[in-house]
Protein backbone atom coordinates (compact mmCIF):
# COMPACT_ATOMS: atom_id res chain seq x y z
CA UNK A 1 0.00 0.00 0.00
CA UNK A 2 1.00 3.85 -0.83
CA UNK A 3 3.41 2.67 -3.60
CA UNK A 4 3.63 3.65 -6.83
CA UNK A 5 2.81 1.46 -9.52
CA UNK A 6 2.74 2.07 -13.37
CA UNK A 7 1.87 0.18 -16.38
CA UNK A 8 4.63 -0.95 -18.44
CA UNK A 9 3.26 -0.51 -22.26
CA UNK A 10 0.51 1.76 -23.54
CA UNK A 11 -2.73 -0.20 -24.21
CA UNK A 12 -3.82 -0.98 -27.31
CA UNK A 13 -5.87 1.47 -29.39
CA UNK A 14 -4.73 4.68 -28.57
CA UNK A 15 -5.04 7.31 -30.97
CA UNK A 16 -1.65 8.83 -29.93
CA UNK A 17 0.90 6.04 -29.57
CA UNK A 18 -0.49 4.03 -32.34
CA UNK A 19 -2.17 1.61 -31.54
CA UNK A 20 -4.66 -0.72 -33.51
CA UNK A 21 -8.02 1.10 -34.65
CA UNK A 22 -10.18 -1.69 -32.80
CA UNK A 23 -9.13 -0.22 -29.41
CA UNK A 24 -10.86 1.50 -26.44
CA UNK A 25 -9.89 4.74 -27.42
CA UNK A 26 -11.09 4.58 -31.06
CA UNK A 27 -14.39 3.23 -29.32
CA UNK A 28 -14.59 6.55 -27.44
CA UNK A 29 -13.86 8.65 -30.55
CA UNK A 30 -17.06 7.13 -32.29
CA UNK A 31 -18.95 7.82 -29.30
CA UNK A 32 -18.21 11.01 -29.21
CA UNK A 33 -18.09 12.26 -32.70
CA UNK A 34 -14.08 12.82 -32.96
CA UNK A 35 -11.70 12.99 -35.39
CA UNK A 36 -8.06 11.21 -35.12
CA UNK A 37 -6.86 15.10 -35.34
CA UNK A 38 -9.80 16.37 -32.74
CA UNK A 39 -8.26 13.63 -30.36
CA UNK A 40 -4.77 13.89 -30.74
CA UNK A 41 -5.24 18.10 -30.42
CA UNK A 42 -7.15 17.56 -27.31
CA UNK A 43 -4.21 15.22 -25.85
CA UNK A 44 -2.09 18.31 -26.69
CA UNK A 45 -3.78 20.77 -24.87
CA UNK A 46 -3.89 18.34 -21.75
CA UNK A 47 0.03 17.74 -21.69
CA UNK A 48 0.16 21.56 -22.29
CA UNK A 49 -1.76 22.11 -19.24
CA UNK A 50 0.01 19.40 -17.08
CA UNK A 51 3.31 21.23 -18.12
CA UNK A 52 2.08 23.96 -16.54
CA UNK A 53 0.46 23.02 -13.59
CA UNK A 54 3.54 20.56 -12.80
CA UNK A 55 5.68 24.11 -13.65
CA UNK A 56 4.19 26.02 -10.81
CA UNK A 57 4.72 23.55 -8.08
CA UNK A 58 7.29 25.41 -6.07
CA UNK A 59 9.28 23.75 -3.42
CA UNK A 60 7.70 25.38 -0.93
CA UNK A 61 4.17 24.38 -2.23
CA UNK A 62 5.20 20.85 -1.87
CA UNK A 63 7.00 21.62 1.74
CA UNK A 64 3.30 22.73 2.65
CA UNK A 65 1.74 19.89 1.42
CA UNK A 66 3.46 17.25 3.11
CA UNK A 67 3.40 19.45 6.36
CA UNK A 68 0.06 19.06 7.26
CA UNK A 69 -0.53 16.66 9.48
CA UNK A 70 -4.39 16.85 8.81
CA UNK A 71 -5.20 18.26 5.76
CA UNK A 72 -7.85 20.74 5.51
CA UNK A 73 -11.42 19.61 4.16
CA UNK A 74 -10.46 21.22 0.81
CA UNK A 75 -7.41 20.07 0.04
CA UNK A 76 -7.86 16.73 1.32
CA UNK A 77 -9.76 15.59 -2.47
CA UNK A 78 -7.35 17.16 -4.38
CA UNK A 79 -4.45 14.96 -2.94
CA UNK A 80 -6.73 11.88 -3.47
CA UNK A 81 -7.07 12.40 -7.21
CA UNK A 82 -3.54 13.19 -7.65
CA UNK A 83 -3.44 9.43 -5.32
CA UNK A 84 -5.68 7.61 -7.43
CA UNK A 85 -4.07 8.92 -10.88
CA UNK A 86 -0.76 8.05 -9.55
CA UNK A 87 -1.46 4.94 -7.27
CA UNK A 88 -0.58 5.84 -4.12
CA UNK A 89 -3.09 5.01 -1.73
CA UNK A 90 -4.09 6.95 1.74
CA UNK A 91 -2.38 10.01 0.50
CA UNK A 92 -4.58 11.76 3.90
CA UNK A 93 -1.93 9.80 5.62
CA UNK A 94 1.81 11.94 6.57
CA UNK A 95 3.52 9.10 5.50
CA UNK A 96 2.15 8.27 2.36
CA UNK A 97 1.87 12.34 1.46
CA UNK A 98 5.76 12.36 1.66
CA UNK A 99 5.86 9.12 -0.28
CA UNK A 100 3.77 11.19 -3.22
CA UNK A 101 5.72 14.32 -2.57
CA UNK A 102 9.33 13.31 -3.35
CA UNK A 103 11.31 14.92 -5.42
CA UNK A 104 10.46 13.60 -9.15
CA UNK A 105 7.17 14.49 -8.61
CA UNK A 106 6.57 17.63 -11.03
CA UNK A 107 8.22 14.55 -13.82
CA UNK A 108 5.99 12.60 -12.87
CA UNK A 109 2.89 15.10 -13.03
CA UNK A 110 4.58 16.39 -16.97
CA UNK A 111 5.27 12.93 -17.92
CA UNK A 112 1.68 11.32 -16.63
CA UNK A 113 0.83 8.01 -18.72
CA UNK A 114 -2.60 7.97 -19.69
CA UNK A 115 -2.55 4.99 -20.89
CA UNK A 116 -2.28 3.30 -16.99
CA UNK A 117 -5.47 4.76 -16.06
CA UNK A 118 -7.70 2.07 -15.16
CA UNK A 119 -11.24 2.85 -15.44
CA UNK A 120 -12.06 2.74 -11.77
CA UNK A 121 -9.43 5.31 -11.30
CA UNK A 122 -11.38 7.63 -13.82
CA UNK A 123 -14.81 6.68 -12.02
CA UNK A 124 -13.01 7.80 -8.77
CA UNK A 125 -11.48 10.67 -9.68
CA UNK A 126 -14.60 11.98 -11.76
CA UNK A 127 -16.74 11.65 -8.28
CA UNK A 128 -14.09 13.80 -6.14
CA UNK A 129 -14.23 16.56 -9.09
CA UNK A 130 -18.17 16.54 -8.93
CA UNK A 131 -18.30 17.24 -5.24
CA UNK A 132 -19.03 21.04 -4.39
CA UNK A 133 -16.01 21.48 -2.57
CA UNK A 134 -13.72 20.59 -5.11
CA UNK A 135 -13.20 24.25 -6.02
CA UNK A 136 -10.58 25.99 -7.12
CA UNK A 137 -11.06 29.38 -5.73
CA UNK A 138 -11.77 28.02 -2.17
CA UNK A 139 -9.04 25.50 -2.64
CA UNK A 140 -6.44 28.58 -3.38
CA UNK A 141 -7.63 30.34 0.17
CA UNK A 142 -6.65 27.71 2.10
CA UNK A 143 -3.30 25.74 0.40
CA UNK A 144 -2.01 27.62 -2.93
CA UNK A 145 0.56 24.90 -3.63
CA UNK A 146 -2.65 22.72 -4.20
CA UNK A 147 -4.38 24.79 -6.65
CA UNK A 148 -1.96 23.74 -9.31
CA UNK A 149 -2.75 20.04 -8.56
CA UNK A 150 -6.54 20.46 -8.74
CA UNK A 151 -5.89 21.89 -12.28
CA UNK A 152 -3.90 18.93 -13.14
CA UNK A 153 -6.58 16.74 -11.77
CA UNK A 154 -9.21 18.20 -13.82
CA UNK A 155 -6.93 18.06 -17.27
CA UNK A 156 -6.25 14.52 -17.05
CA UNK A 157 -10.32 13.76 -16.51
CA UNK A 158 -11.28 16.37 -19.54
CA UNK A 159 -8.52 14.42 -21.77
CA UNK A 160 -9.60 10.80 -20.62
CA UNK A 161 -13.09 11.88 -20.95
CA UNK A 162 -12.51 12.56 -24.43
CA UNK A 163 -10.36 9.67 -25.63
CA UNK A 164 -10.99 6.69 -23.90
CA UNK A 165 -14.32 4.52 -24.18
CA UNK A 166 -15.41 4.63 -20.51
CA UNK A 167 -15.18 8.26 -20.53
CA UNK A 168 -19.05 10.47 -20.31
CA UNK A 169 -18.64 11.10 -23.94
CA UNK A 170 -18.94 7.02 -24.86
CA UNK A 171 -21.31 6.57 -22.28
CA UNK A 172 -23.98 8.68 -23.49
CA UNK A 173 -23.66 10.81 -20.50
Amino acid sequence: PGGVHRAASPRPGSPWKGGNAAGAAAAAQIAAGLSQDEVQAEHDRCRQTMAACAQALTPQHLRELRSFAKLPPTVAPVLECVGVFLNVTDVHLPVARRRLLVEGFCDKLQNFDFEAVASWQYRRVRKLLAAPGFDEEAIRGVCAGAVPLASWCRAVAACLAMTRAWGPAAAGQ
